[in-house]
């Protein structure tokens, strides 16, 4: 759905409830040649990265999410993350790492 919405098929929106949202275009081990999606993004002091997957963003919803990570200590962020998850359905495998970047380069 990802790639749909980057060909301008459908809008962001719309790929949240999209029928084939969950169809894996690309896997490692799959076959011997993988083509990887690799961006580098800045980071300053006090940014936090969210690494997630799917069960976490189908079942909660980005602002809610931003609000759990930026109004939550950092050490219970991931917690309360799963258990929003869980409390809105949790019908997927949830995972979730926060990285905060607390040091100058």
């Amino acid at each position: 759905v990802e790639e749909m919405i980057r060909m301008g098929g459908i809008r962001r929106e719309q790929a949240r409830s999209h029928p084939d949202k969950n169809i894996i275009t690309r896997a490692v081990g799959v076959a011997k040649d993988l083509e990887v999606d690799f961006f580098e993004v800045g980071l300053k002091s006090g940014d936090i990265v969210l690494l997630c997957s799917d069960g976490l963003t189908n079942y909660v919803d980005t602002e809610t999410i931003k609000n759990i990570v930026e109004n939550n200590d950092k050490s219970v962020v991931v917690d309360a993350l799963i258990e929003k998850a869980n409390k809105a359905g949790g019908g997927d495998n949830i995972t979730a790492v926060i990285v905060n970047r607390t040091l100058p380069l």
